[in-house]
């Protein structure tokens, strides 16, 4: 444990981190009251909106032109004063969101590119240190440190980065433990070896893409393998879905938790109790262009990137507040749910639209699914639905009819069409999306 501790001191030395002491600060502030937190956002806006205005070309001239000032900022709600910046308003002009104060920045991140839309922006060292410590406070909800064994399941092998990085990325594997397998890679051939490797690794969380635990989970079951069960089982990149929710959880009995992070920083995560909890001490999240229903778009401010703000940031999700308190006691906002990308509506002829989220409740619902272990539904335009299935037993021909019936029932006017044969549409890094709107 001593090698590994001195393993991740050298390799958060090497990339600038501290993630340690802002993990101390934020274990006690998630217990104050969400009044108390949000005077803490408000500080840390108003210290970054005062190093924006003298430093970052973008936002000097917004301030300029529209007769800002840092004292027009009294409250979180005054952030409305600002614009809603997206990736394409910053790929269109980069060089003026960098900070005319940061010297040779050399933390240079690039997006996955979910959204259709990649880009590559700077990462402060304070920022991506905050990330980190909100990411182990998570870790801790569920007795899981940074050395545990841990086994993440990504979508597809990563690309080389060089001999430097690639040594580093390889000393913060050693060091916390870390191994990965690739979803892409399991197969019903090699499931047996696969389950062999994860009992011998008896890693205490599984990490990763919530289809690619779940495809993990189906074939481990369909085997009647029986392997080592884990302490806790985090997702990310993708929304998790109840029927994924219920294949992780039948074969590893462990209820999953939504780890939300993106490239750009730490958003929220789920507590033990169920709350999916914004890091309110790393970015204040708004949830804009709110629907009856109060689902909007989730635009975020992360507070600590000072060469490169991403004030008002629209990240692309759709999501909805969760105003009852949360039987954990923290003070931190909650998310009720995750409700996928803003592209994961279908819009149908007579005007009406459903979310992916929406979608997937009632799909959960069916007693049929059982029989299915991952489904897709791409409208490929206005009236035409295709419905992609990969089922567990092939030989099944009620299952596709009975889908196909009642996606009929909800898609009103549509064509269904289906496809048993071809692989579900997978995006950057192996990502897979449940539905795919125009």
């Amino acid at each position: 444990m001593k090698n590994k501790s001195l393993l991740i001191s050298l390799a958060d030395r090497y990339n600038g981190f501290s993630p340690y002491p802002i993990l101390d600060k934020i274990n006690r502030s998630q217990w104050l009251s969400m009044r108390e937190l949000e005077l803490i956002q408000l500080s840390s806006l108003r210290g970054l909106l005062s190093h924006v205005v003298q430093s970052v070309p973008f936002y000097r001239d917004y301030f300029k032109e529209q007769g800002l000032t840092c004292e027009d900022f009294k409250s979180l709600g005054d952030l409305d004063k600002l614009p809603i910046i997206d990736k394409a308003c910053i790929n269109s002009q980069l060089d003026r969101f960098v900070s005319v104060s940061a010297r040779n920045p050399k933390v240079w991140l690039k997006t996955t590119g979910s959204t259709g839309v990649p880009f590559k922006f700077v990462r402060t060292r304070l920022a991506q240190s905050y990330k980190i410590a909100s990411r182990l406070r998570f870790r801790n909800w569920y007795g899981v440190g940074r050395c545990d064994r841990l086994l993440n399941v990504s979508g597809i092998p990563p690309q080389e980065h060089g001999v430097v990085q690639d040594l580093v990325h390889y000393l913060h594997y050693k060091a916390t433990s870390k191994h990965e397998i690739y979803a892409s890679e399991i197969t019903d051939d090699n499931i047996t070896d696969v389950a062999k490797s994860i009992d011998l690794l008896s890693p205490k969380v599984i990490m990763g893409y919530p289809s690619g635990i779940a495809s993990l989970a189906i074939k481990l079951k369909n085997s009647r393998l029986d392997i080592h069960k884990p302490l806790a089982i985090f997702t990310n990149s993708e929304s998790l879905n109840p029927l994924q929710r219920k294949q992780i959880e039948d074969t590893f009995g462990v209820i999953p938790r939504s780890d939300y992070v993106a490239t750009e920083g730490a958003i929220a995560h789920e507590c033990p109790c169920g709350g999916l909890h914004v890091d309110m001490e790393e970015c204040i999240v708004e949830i804009v262009n709110q629907d009856e229903n109060g689902v909007g778009d989730v635009v975020l401010t992360f507070l600590h990137t000072f060469d490169f703000p991403l004030i008002r940031y629209k990240i692309g999700d759709r999501a909805k507040w969760d105003l009852t308190p949360c039987a954990c006691g923290r003070g931190l906002k909650k998310i009720s749910s995750l409700l996928g990308r803003s592209a994961d509506v279908i819009k149908l002829p007579n005007g009406k639209e459903y979310s992916a989220a929406n979608i997937n409740m009632r799909i959960a619902n069916y007693d049929f699914i059982c029989k299915v272990e991952q489904y897709q539904i791409v409208q490929k335009d206005k009236a035409n639905i295709l419905l992609k299935l990969v089922l567990l037993d092939k030989k099944d021909v009620s299952t596709p009819y009975l889908f196909k019936e009642e996606l009929s029932k909800i898609f009103e006017g549509c064509m269904i069409s289906l496809d048993l044969d071809g692989e579900l549409i997978r995006g950057k890094g192996g990502k897979l999306r449940t539905v795919i709107g125009l």
